[in-house]
C-alpha cells in the first residue's frame, strides 16, 4: 500500500511535506506513526523545518495555510524544477532555503505589525478564576467539583466533559454553563461556547453577568463577527465593573484599521 504520509513530487513541493501535514503537526493533530514519518523528514529537510517554524509562530489554521501556500508560490515562481544531477539539486536547495528564510521573515514581520482582529480575542482572553469551593481531603468530590479541579490544572478537555455531565443533569446550573463556555474558548471552540453563554444571558439570575458578556464578545470576535463583538463591548462599557476598562481597550484596538 502506498504511504500517504509521503507527498508526491511537485516542483517546490518535491519530496516535501504537504501543507496539511505541516499544519497538523504544528497543532499536535497527527498520530504516532505519522509523527515519526514527519520527524524523520524534518531531520533532513531545512525547507519543511522553516515552514514548520512559521506554522508554530502564526496563530490560526487558515493563516498558517496562507503562509505556507505563499511560501510555496514564491518558490515555484523563483525556482524551476531542478536537474537530476546531485550538484544542481544541492545548489537549488540552498537557493530555495535562502528564499524561504527571507519570505518567512518578511511574512512574520508583516503579521506581527498587522495582527488580524480575530487574534485580539486570544490576546485578551484569560480564563476566569474558579469560584467553586473544592474540599481537599478524604471526602469525595461531586461532579462539578471534579470538573473544576481539572479546570484549575488547565485540563480544559477533562473539565469540559465533567461540566457537560453536570449540565445534562441540571440544565439550569449556570455555573457549569459558564465554565463550560470558558473551557470551549480555551479549546478554540467559540461557536459552542456562545451556546452556553446565551443560556446565561437569557437567565440573568446568576453571578456572572458582566463576565458572561465579556466572554461572549470574545467568542464573537474569534468567529470574526466584529460588529456583534463591538455591540456587546459597548454594552459592557456602559456598566461599572472589572471588564469596563478592558472593553474600552479592546474597542479602541478594533477601531484601528
Amino acid at each position: 500500500m502506498k504511504n500517504k504520509n509521503l507527498p508526491v513530487k511537485n516542483e517546490a513541493d518535491s519530496l516535501c511535506l504537504s501543507t496539511e501535514q505541516i499544519i497538523n503537526y504544528s497543532e499536535n493533530l497527527v498520530i504516532a506513526a505519522d509523527r515519526e514519518v514527519i520527524e524523520r523528514h524534518l531531520e533532513q529537510c531545512a525547507l519543511c523545518t522553516e515552514a514548520l517554524q512559521g506554522a508554530f509562530q502564526i496563530p490560526g489554521r487558515q493563516r498558517k495555510q496562507n503562509l505556507i501556500n505563499e511560501i510555496k508560490a514564491n518558490i515555484r515562481h523563483k525556482i524551476r524544477t531542478p536537474s537530476t544531477s546531485h550538484r544542481s539539486w544541492k545548489l537549488v536547495s540552498v537557493a530555495t532555503g535562502l528564499l524561504l528564510l527571507l519570505t518567512t521573515s518578511s511574512i512574520f514581520y508583516f503579521y506581527s505589525q498587522h495582527p488580524q482582529k480575530q487574534d485580539l480575542a486570544d490576546k485578551f482572553f484569560t480564563p476566569y478564576s474558579n469560584i467553586v469551593p473544592i474540599t481537599r481531603g478524604e471526602q469525595p468530590l461531586d461532579d462539578l467539583q471534579s470538573a473544576m479541579q481539572a479546570y484549575e490544572f488547565g485540563r480544559y478537555d477533562i473539565a469540559l466533559a465533567g461540566l457537560k455531565k453536570v449540565v445534562a443533569n441540571n440544565s439550569e446550573n449556570f455555573t457549569a454553563h459558564f465554565y463550560a463556555a470558558i473551557c470551549l474558548i480555551a479549546l478554540k471552540q467559540p461557536a459552542p461556547a456562545i451556546d452556553h453563554l446565551k443560556q446565561l444571558v437569557a437567565a440573568e439570575n446568576h453571578a456572572f453577568q458582566q463576565p458572561t458578556l465579556w466572554y461572549l464578545a470574545l467568542s464573537h470576535l474569534k468567529l470574526n463577527d466584529i460588529q456583534k463583538a463591538k455591540q456587546i463591548l459597548q454594552q459592557i462599557v456602559k456598566q461599572d465593573g472589572f471588564y469596563q476598562k478592558k472593553s474600552k481597550e479592546l474597542l479602541s484596538q478594533l477601531e484601528i484599521e
